[in-house]
């Protein structure tokens, strides 16, 4: 089993939502995973970063139901998904994959089932999303006649170099064949270096390296703007559309980030009949907050 650390830098995002919003499952599952004995300790949770994760959560999440509303065929892969409950708080979806650590996916699987959660279209893989095999797995579960949504939540975007970025590109290319399917990322503090030398900023940079371990924010090597990141996948992916889309906001007092942090959306959708709906859910996520303060 991973160790401890490494089970609470995944269960980050859980404990900023079940401490600032009203996610269902949030507060439950966290409830449970500190009730386990291999998570004892302290969890990534730093105050003022706590609004990127809660913001880019329900951004998702509501991007999720919407691509649902329009396609019920989709199948929904979520990369390195940690902890959090997204797919307990979709009303109905075909097919649900997780790809985890063995020992994150065997966890988790043990708590859902515990909150007596309903999960008979949600199937854990196990695996490195970087590895062949891994995706092997994936492809006998899914249909592939049907659409899949690919969707990376802290993950790709905020520790991938470029050539796993290709690596990964190269890797679900197939299943993106099907129209309609489609790739999101999230954004991250490396694609908008002009907000690194607000003091708030660099308190949670280095707050993040220091409990992490993780020098992602640690040299500039790792920086590029959102502009970069734009044009990056639009070599991988040349072929397909790509939109972007608002983050809801969150802690007022970080506006001045969120404000500025995107969803990449690819997709596979020649009839451009995503597009409206995309546009309308992004303008409606800038006009709206999110945010509970602790209890």
């Amino acid at each position: 089993m991973e160790s401890s650390e490494q089970i609470q830098k995944t269960a980050s995002t859980l404990i900023n939502l079940s401490e600032h919003s009203n996610v269902r499952y949030a507060k439950a599952i966290a409830k449970k995973l500190l009730e386990e004995k291999d998570t004892k300790g302290p969890m990534l949770s730093i105050k003022p970063f706590s609004a990127f994760p809660v913001s880019r959560f329900i951004t998702n999440q509501r991007l999720l139901e919407y691509i649902i509303s329009k396609n019920k065929d989709i199948q929904i892969i979520e990369l390195g998904p940690g902890f959090t409950p997204h797919y307990l708080n979709l009303k109905k979806v075909s097919k649900y994959i997780e790809i985890d650590f063995e020992s994150n996916s065997r966890l988790k699987e043990k708590i859902i089932k515990s909150i007596k959660a309903d999960c008979r279209n949600l199937f854990f893989v196990s695996g490195d999303i970087l590895v062949k095999k891994t995706w092997l797995k994936v492809k006998k579960i899914i249909n592939s006649k049907k659409p899949v949504l690919i969707f990376s939540e802290g993950v790709v975007s905020q520790y991938f170099d470029k050539e796993q970025k290709k690596l990964l590109s190269s890797l679900i290319k197939d299943l993106l064949k099907t129209e309609g399917s489609i790739f999101v990322l999230d954004d991250t503090l490396r694609n908008h270096p002009d907000l690194h030398s607000f003091q708030i900023i660099k308190e949670g940079m280095s707050a993040v390296i220091k409990k992490s371990g993780s020098q992602v924010y640690g040299s500039e090597k790792n920086n590029q703007t959102f502009g970069e990141e734009i044009s990056f996948w639009k070599t991988q992916f040349s072929e397909y559309n790509i939109q972007k889309i608002n983050y809801v906001l969150s802690r007022r007092d970080m506006d001045f980030a969120i404000k500025e942090f995107k969803l990449i959306l690819i997709a596979n959708d020649s009839k451009q009949a995503y597009n409206k709906g995309v546009e309308e859910l992004s303008y409606k996520n800038k006009k709206e907050r999110v945010w509970e303060e602790e209890k």
